[in-house]
């Protein structure tokens, strides 16, 4: 992970822990709230070039501030439902960068007469996730 400044609500400075192997974030306590518009964007160009088909994540994940194993989580956002890893501890958490776009509800579930419509121009898709194909 390599750590990226940001900038934060109020003016205060963001750093966040980024992986371009694995397309994933670090955030320390609350950090995720205190993200502005701007720096959203900003992590999302962050991961956009360099964004191939990202490693598997280990199976076990461990927090990188006190070493407890995280905890797979599932919350909601405006109606949208994402994952991701926190520490039991409350250090922090780790989210994919598709799970970060869904929290952020860049990325949401189509509805059915959109999965129709998409059904009658495209016959397969990939996973934003991991890259395998999904055939429609």
């Amino acid at each position: 992970m390599q750590q990226h400044t940001v900038e934060g609500n109020y003016g205060v400075q963001v750093e966040i822990d980024a992986c371009r192997s694995c397309s994933g974030f670090w955030f320390d306590r609350k950090e995720h709230l205190q993200l502005t518009p701007g720096s959203t964007l900003e992590l999302i160009r962050l991961m956009g070039p360099h964004r191939s088909t990202p490693s598997a994540l280990p199976q076990v994940l461990s927090c990188p501030r006190c070493g407890e194993r995280l905890v797979n989580t599932t919350d909601i956002q405006r109606n949208t439902r994402f994952n991701y890893f926190r520490c039991p501890q409350e250090d922090g958490h780790f989210i994919t960068l598709f799970q970060f776009l869904r929290e952020k509800n860049i990325v949401r579930n189509l509805d059915l007469p959109q999965i129709k419509e998409l059904r009658k121009r495209v016959k397969v898709i990939r996973c934003s996730n991991c890259g395998a194909p999904i055939s429609l």
